[in-house]
């Protein structure tokens, strides 16, 4: 080789070698980029994960108030139907105690017909 070859080469490893060494910091920028953008969807992911949790608490405490005014409303419902059994209980007793009471009547009005006689 003579020396322009050799000057060449030399000049040509220089390159290679500033083109590996920008290569290198290309590197090196892209995977700190990486890391940060990687943090930064873990962040993300995070503030997320947060934001559903507190959804999700607000939504069980809006079930358990529904819950709550559907018992609610089954216990007035049974009030209402024992209410309303006692009322024909009261009803059914009524006539029990009118058809006595008649009963009554009768056999006193008979049983005085027997002592006039």
């Amino acid at each position: 080789m003579n020396e322009d070859e050799l000057m060449k080469l030399r000049e040509f490893e220089l390159k290679l070698e500033k083109l590996n060494e920008e290569k290198e910091k290309i590197k090196n920028n892209l995977r700190m980029d990486l890391r940060k953008l990687r943090n930064d969807i873990n962040d993300i992911c995070n503030k997320f994960d947060e934001k559903l949790f507190v959804l999700f608490r607000r939504r069980l405490e809006f079930e358990y108030r529904i819950c709550e005014q559907e018992l609610y409303m089954i216990n007035l419902a049974l009030s209402i139907e024992k209410s309303e059994n006692k009322a024909q209980q009261v009803m059914v007793l009524d006539e029990k105690y009118e058809k006595l009471r008649h009963r009554a009547l009768e056999l006193r009005a008979q049983r005085e017909m027997i002592s006039v006689i």
